[in-house]
């Protein structure tokens, strides 16, 4: 054989330890890439949990009639709202209200109050209300002014490693008289 053919000891070491070194960083950046990834899941998972509470209560309100305006549990007040749904024909009363970190729905009949065994839990597990304002402006006895409901929501969601995330929501709906 010819001396000098092939690498030596020292240069293969010198080469296993260059790798070594590169493969550690491209592994350091995709473990990164991952953590992001989850964190972002998580994120759109609580906003998507968020927005679905708000589309439901959007499309009761848009349908629905006497916002506020009944003697019912007195009158509305910003975190406290309450309206008769379309879906039950105008005999019951729907409210939402904040409640320990929580929206809560009741659907009781305009006769009755509501008392604390009427309320529903209506957000998801893992996502934490901190506020909840309706802004009511016109109503359904005044033909001249459209009635509307602007919805905001302040919430909160712990993500990947107890990071916190604030998610901020508003609508606003038109009242939409139903076609009978």
């Amino acid at each position: 054989m010819k001396k000098g053919v092939g690498f030596t000891l020292m240069e293969m070491i010198v080469a296993l330890g260059v790798f070594s070194v590169a493969i550690t960083i491209a592994l350091a950046g995709f473990v990164n890439i991952l953590d992001m990834q989850k964190r972002a899941d998580a994120i759109r998972t609580a906003y998507d949990s968020i927005d679905f509470v708000m589309e439901i209560m959007s499309r009761e309100i848009r349908t629905g009639t006497e916002y506020c305006i009944s003697s019912f549990q007195g009158p509305c007040s910003p975190s406290f709202f309450h309206f008769t749904p379309a879906s039950n024909s105008g005999e019951n009363t729907a409210a939402y209200q904040i409640n320990n970190n929580r929206i809560e729905i009741a659907v009781v009949p305009k006769i009755q109050s509501i008392q604390a065994s009427n309320w529903i839990a209506f957000t998801p597990p893992g996502v934490k209300i901190n506020n909840l304002k309706f802004k009511v402006t016109g109503n359904s006895l005044n033909n001249s002014i459209q009635p509307m409901v602007t919805i905001i929501i302040q919430a909160e969601a712990t993500v990947k490693q107890g990071a916190n995330v604030q998610l901020n929501l508003q609508t606003t709906v038109t009242q939409r008289e139903i076609d009978s």
